[in-house]
Formats: C-alpha cells, structure tokens, sequence
C-alpha cells in the first residue's frame, strides 16, 4: 500500500494540479445499465514528491534527501505530492476505455484506479451477489507482460480519513495495498516509508492477470489480523495467501493432462480478439448479504456465452472458485482456506473494493504464462529486454458495467 501524503496544498511548482482522464462505465440491473462518468488516478508512487519550496524530497526511488526532513512523521508533513501529466505514464481513455502503453515516456508500465470525480474517492465496489464485466483487448501483451485488472480493499479515500497526515488522498492516488503487503510504497499509514520499515496489506482479487498467451483469476484473503482496509504492517507482514487460489485455463488442462484448446489463437476463448471477460461473486443464499459461496467465469466472444473450464480434483468437478475447490486442489491453493477463504472474503468484501488496472512485468512472467501454466518460454534480457522487443504493447480495457448477475452481458 501506499498511502498517504504530505499534503496536498499544491506547492510552487507548475503543475501541481492536474485533471484526471475520463472514462464512463455502467451500473446494471435486470432493466437496464445507465452510463456513470468517473475518471482514472494514477497510483501516487509516479508522482514526484516536493517541499513547499519545490526541492525534491528523495535522491532516488527509496532514499529521502535528509536536507529536506529528518524522519518518517517529519517527511511525511513536509513534502507534497505533485499533480501528473497522465502521457508520461502512457496512460490515456477514450469514451469507455482506458489505455495503458508498457513502455511508456518515464519507464514500463503503470498502475491506475477507477476514480468518482462527484464523491473525491475512488468507486467502492460492493460486490457480493453481483457481477462484474468489461472488455479487454489483449492482443498487444506479449508474452512475459501483463495486462491486470484487480479489486484490492484500498480505503476508498486513499486513507486521508484514517491517517491525518494524509492531505492527498485518492485525488492524488494514494493507500496502496494487495496481498502481497508490499514495502516499496513512498508512503504507508501515517508516516513516510523510510528504509522500508513499512507495509501494508488487504485483501485482493484478480480478475484478470494474462497476456496473449494465457491468463488467470486469483483470489488472495487476508487473516483475521487484515480487519480493515490497506492494514499497515511492520514487523510482521506476512499476513496474507501471497500465491492465491487461481484459476489459469491452460494450467487446468495442462493438469488434466488434456491438450490445450480452451486460451489461444483460434481456441475457444481467443486472445487475439477483444474478449467480454463476466466475473460473478455468487453468495450461499443468492442475496446482497448472504456469504461468499463461489466466483465464477463466463467470456463472451463471437457472439457466444463462453462457460469456463472444468477441473476433477479428488474425484471432483469444479469450474469456479471457493472453498471447497481450493482445499481440494494443490497445496498453493489450500492456504485460500487457511487464510479465511469465503468467510473472510464475505467480511472484506462487504466493506468494498478498489478497482485498480496496470500493465507490468517481473522479466518473465513464468507463474503465469510458461512450462504448466502458459506456452510462453523464458524471455532473455528481462525487463530492459521486453521493453526494446515491444516498445509499442498496450492492454485496453473498456465497457466495464457492474452490477446484478446476469444483467451485463
């Protein structure tokens, strides 16, 4: 997580200030969808960070300068976020779709978050007993890249509420936080992040982490100790199912020892075209306040209803994702339900979610798209490699609608 800031009283320099890209998306019911206009903040971690005197509060990515403050309280109140020029991360919207370039002016990728310009937050999603559903053009994200879009229980004000020193806010992008209970944020809680001391964890759900060779959803819960959203962590920060119980096409049938039809070009679900991806969040009793029971998948393409695939594990057949397929699947998967699985997913959920998008890379990408999980080999050069052999990869998302099952698609 990432949180926090020093203030947000725009400081001397031009360009404090910004405008947030425009995109609409739509709630539905079984009536109709009507349009909502909201607009997309980038995560604050792009931002340069300044003193009131427009000096640069860091020497480099993690250090911060000591002539500017002294400590993690005194750094946090002293230096301010800067408003972005959205072209220098590659990111830009059109009608209903946004736009995330990998190489980008300032570097590889970028992460961003669907943002209500009315209410000054982010969209807090309450997902049980709904669905959600967009589109995804895919197609220029190559092997070893990926193209995510996920919920994360960040606090939808980016935490400005919770930690005073906190001026920015989700204006300004801030209050990070996934499974992972990353350290990497500039500022987490209350404080600046001086040395890494901090962390920040909550509970996430990835809808689509993929590529043009294969993709997943994973589900990541927290333990009981994650009660509130972006929980800052110290100490202790291993708080979370960090693998996730996910659900990867070509792993499935790669598992099943079946040959691979169902994600690729010219299969059932083709990546080289835009792809509807559904994503419903079914509760036990088929009500907005009953508990988690599944999640499950549905793709549109071509004009058909495209059901997800199907898996035997210990003699039985699963096709969506819950408690009873994760602890019957590998031993990755069985820490979903050592960490909570539905139960605490029902909790997080209840309180809401984040949407975020990001277009990204760790080198090669081989959890997701290679050996048992994708066709992808491994990639020479890393990250500097992928970004000189596909200066132009992008993924697009649009025409997100949310809202009762079976009502958008």
């Amino acid at each position: 997580m990432i949180l926090l800031l020093c203030g947000f009283g725009l400081s001397q320099l031009a360009g404090s200030s910004e405008v947030h890209p425009k995109i609409t998306w739509k709630k539905c019911t079984k009536a109709g969808c009507s349009s909502q206009s909201g607009g997309i903040v980038i995560d604050s971690e792009w931002r340069e960070i300044v003193d009131a005197n427009g000096k640069k509060c860091m020497t480099d990515s993690q250090s911060w300068d000591s002539s500017v403050c002294s400590g993690p309280a005194d750094c946090s109140q002293k230096c301010y976020l800067q408003g972005y020029k959205y072209s220098d991360a590659g990111v830009s919207t059109t009608g209903d779709a946004v736009r995330l370039k990998f190489v980008t002016p300032t570097g590889i990728g970028s992460r961003v978050y669907l943002f209500d310009e009315t209410a000054g937050t982010y969209v807090n999603f309450k997902v049980l007993n709904k669905e959600f559903t967009f589109d995804i053009d895919t197609s220029q994200v190559p092997c070893a890249v990926n193209g995510a879009l996920y919920f994360s229980e960040m606090d939808p004000d980016g935490g400005k509420s919770r930690f005073p020193n906190n001026k920015a806010g989700a204006k300004y992008g801030t209050g990070y936080c996934d499974a992972q209970c990353p350290r990497d944020g500039k500022f987490i809680g209350n404080n600046a992040n001086f040395r890494r001391q901090y962390g920040s964890c909550c509970f996430e759900w990835d809808i689509w982490e993929g590529n043009v060779g294969a993709t997943q959803m994973a589900a990541h819960p927290c333990s009981a100790t994650v009660n509130t959203p972006a929980a800052v962590c110290e100490s202790n920060c291993n708080q979370c199912d960090t693998a996730g119980c996910a659900w990867n096409p070509y792993k499935v049938e790669s598992n099943m020892g079946k040959g691979h039809t169902y994600y690729g070009k010219g299969q059932q679900v083709d990546p080289t075209k835009k792809i509807t991806v559904v994503t419903q969040f079914k509760t036990a009793d088929g009500t907005d306040l009953g508990q988690l029971k599944e999640v499950r998948r549905l793709y549109v393409q071509g004009g058909k209803v495209i059901p997800n695939n199907k898996k035997i594990q210990n003699d039985k057949p699963f096709d969506s994702i819950g408690d009873d397929c994760c602890q019957n699947g590998s031993s990755g998967d069985a820490a979903y339900v050592t960490r909570g699985g539905d139960k605490a997913f029902t909790t997080s959920f209840r309180r809401g979610a984040v949407l975020a998008m990001s277009i990204w890379t760790d080198g090669s990408m081989g959890w997701l798209n290679s050996g048992d999980a994708g066709p992808c080999g491994n990639p020479s050069g890393g990250k500097d490699g992928l970004a000189k052999q596909y200066p132009n990869a992008y993924v697009e998302f649009s025409n997100i609608r949310f809202g009762d099952i079976d009502s958008t698609y």
